[in-house]
């Protein structure tokens, strides 16, 4: 699975405000349902990432691991980047709307009295 965003801030260890232990590089991405996170850069984009560009992030659980590899893989850019970034926002948008029209569900906190009340016999 990949993940849309766009790209907030690079951070690369030869800037001057920040140092970095390795080199590798990280960007700080807005994704399209509007979550903030850091993620890595792949190497092979370590040059080309850079602020505001669009940017497909891989988000596969590789390998058998339970965490998901979490690396931007591709930069997008021109008509790819702004068509891409329309729909996923167009579709936000419905998300949201859907949201707000449907009737509200209360939602019951009270725990039973007697615990041994849901126990299946």
């Amino acid at each position: 699975m990949y993940h849309l965003a766009r790209v907030l801030r690079v951070f690369k260890a030869d800037e001057k405000e920040v140092l970095g232990a390795d080199n590798t590089v990280q960007a700080m991405v807005e994704t399209w349902d509007e979550n903030v996170f850091t993620f890595m850069v792949h190497p092979m984009l370590n040059d080309k990432v850079r602020s505001h560009d669009i940017v497909l992030v891989e988000y596969d659980f590789m390998g058998g691991n339970r965490q998901p590899r979490q690396t931007i893989v591709k930069v997008l850019r021109g008509k790819a980047a702004e068509e891409g970034w329309k729909k996923m926002s167009s579709y936000l948008d419905q998300m949201k709307k859907r949201h707000t029209q449907a009737p509200s569900q209360p939602f019951d906190l009270a725990l039973p009295l007697n615990p041994q009340d849901n126990m299946v016999r």
